[in-house]
């Protein structure tokens, strides 16, 4: 996948700008590695503002609420902990704390149960799995025993056996413990309490996780998948992972209401929640793409013919079009009813609105939610060049801004990978047209190591994206050439 910086903007001026600018010093700051061998499917493109030296530590965009305890976060833990105290002596400790507890008050003592999460909690750190599991286990049927089956003396040793199955790759048990954990929250505190929150939300979180893993599934193994009754075809079991989006959609939407029951309008957790919402129902809308190539679906996405059609997949994007929609709608009047709501946040979401109309082409539906944020833009006395920069910044838009797309670095997150070094630079030009896809895509200049494949995977990714059409005063100007630079760097492996 491609990694790839920016110079600039939208404008002739720029392009000039761009082609004289000197470029030389690049080769002596910076050590060109040759990348013939690499495939170009593990190009990373990431446009950025043009600067005279290559980009060195972008951030990655992260998932938000990533709450659960990972293999990675559980084996750092491990070390330090085993550098500081030397686990197997601390681990003999705790044994015969047990021992001298079930002589004095037998097998069920209420007090076993906080040496037992101890003692689980320090197997997890040393990779002893399944000891681990064994003493939180344990400490759950006391706490059973003694409180009942529905205390809430019963929820830290759920959620620490949750943690070392996914630590372990125990999806399917890991499933069954999340939805019992929700399960007994409801039973404690009732469906509406505010305390089941962040479950509810990990809960949809890891389903998003399981729903990218499941559609991208490298079929190496398919005869042990078939054997074991998973799945018999590829296109079933990458079928399963819209279950998964089913239930994390399920879940954000508790999560959602849990916010409007309580009048939390202006909480920043309940416009995440929602674009989370609004990124499942881009996902089901583009399902039979998904399910064809679910790392280049966008080149293939042809929503006009669906949104008018009367295929089998019509109603199922038309539906989640309008799912989308009211997400979008409903953080709006959150604003409106939030005594404190931030009109920046307005104009954000009314742009954000214009974004998803223009995905599912209806472009001047978009144009006019644009207009609606200049007018209010214009109405706050915010300057034009910081109005010019919301309609019309340097660095076009690339739609959907609200997840990952193909080549970006949003997509080393999904693919749990790392980025390599920056191996050298394309200059592009092209225009935008009003429904937001480039038109004649010309390579100006490139660092001397580029290969022609690489140059034609950057053309064919841009020929197949969209962009926010660039604004002028809410006029759509054709003549607007934008140029950038693409830094190109690979994918390096699993994190």
């Amino acid at each position: 996948m491609l990694n790839v910086k920016c110079i600039c903007s939208a404008n002739g001026n720029t392009v000039s700008r761009a082609l004289t600018l000197p470029t030389l010093t690049l080769s002596l700051l910076w050590s060109l590695a040759v990348t013939a061998s690499q495939p170009v499917d593990s190009l990373v493109l990431v446009p950025t503002a043009y600067s005279a030296e290559p980009p060195k530590d972008l951030p990655v965009i992260d998932r938000v609420y990533r709450n659960l305890m990972t293999r990675s976060s559980m084996q750092t833990l491990a070390q330090d902990y085993n550098t500081a105290l030397g686990g197997d002596g601390v681990i003999s400790d705790y044994s015969e704390r047990i021992y001298d507890i079930e002589t004095r008050s037998g097998p069920f003592a209420s007090e076993l149960t906080e040496v037992l999460h101890s003692l689980g909690k320090l197997y997890a750190e040393q990779h002893m799995y399944d000891q681990a599991l064994e003493s939180f286990a344990r400490e759950e049927h006391i706490n059973r025993v003694n409180n009942g089956l529905y205390s809430e003396s019963l929820l830290p040793a759920i959620k620490a056996q949750i943690h070392v199955m996914n630590a372990t790759g125990m999806v399917s048990e890991a499933d069954d413990k999340q939805q019992y954990l929700i399960y007994l929250l409801e039973r404690c505190y009732g469906r509406n309490d505010q305390r089941l929150l962040s479950d509810l939300v990990n809960y949809a979180e890891w389903n998003m996780e399981q729903f990218h893993e499941l559609i991208r599934f490298e079929f190496r193994d398919i005869a042990t998948l078939m054997f074991n009754g998973i799945a018999s075809s590829k296109e079933e079991f990458r079928a399963q992972a819209f279950d998964k989006l089913d239930m994390a959609a399920k879940y954000n939407v508790r999560a959602v209401e849990l916010f409007i029951n309580q009048e939390q309008f202006g909480d920043p957790t309940l416009f995440q929640l929602e674009n989370r919402l609004i990124e499942v129902s881009f996902f089901q809308a583009a399902r039979r793409e998904m399910l064809i190539d679910p790392d280049d679906y966008l080149d293939k996405l042809a929503f006009k013919d669906e949104m008018y059609g009367k295929g089998p997949f019509a109603k199922l994007t038309r539906d989640a079009y309008h799912y989308g929609l009211a997400a979008y709608e409903r953080q709006l009047l959150y604003i409106k009813k939030d005594t404190e709501g931030s009109l920046a946040r307005y104009i954000d979401v009314l742009m954000a609105m214009g974004d998803w109309y223009i995905l599912f082409d209806k472009p001047h539906s978009g144009y006019l939610k644009y207009r609606e944020a200049h007018e209010m833009m214009k109405q706050m006395n915010v300057k034009q060049t910081d109005i010019a920069e919301v309609l019309s910044p340097e660095v076009p838009a690339i739609l959907p801004t609200f997840t990952a797309t193909a080549h970006s670095l949003g997509s080393i997150v999904q693919h749990k990978t790392v980025l390599g070094a920056y191996e050298g630079y394309i200059d592009i030009s092209f225009r935008i047209n009003s429904n937001g896809s480039p038109r004649g895509l010309e390579v100006l200049e490139a660092s001397d190591n580029t290969s022609d494949e690489v140059a034609k995977k950057l053309l064919r990714t841009l020929k197949k994206s969209h962009f926010r059409p660039p604004l002028d005063e809410m006029a759509q100007d054709e003549n607007d050439l934008v140029a950038l630079r693409y830094y190109y760097a690979y994918e390096n492996g699993p994190t």
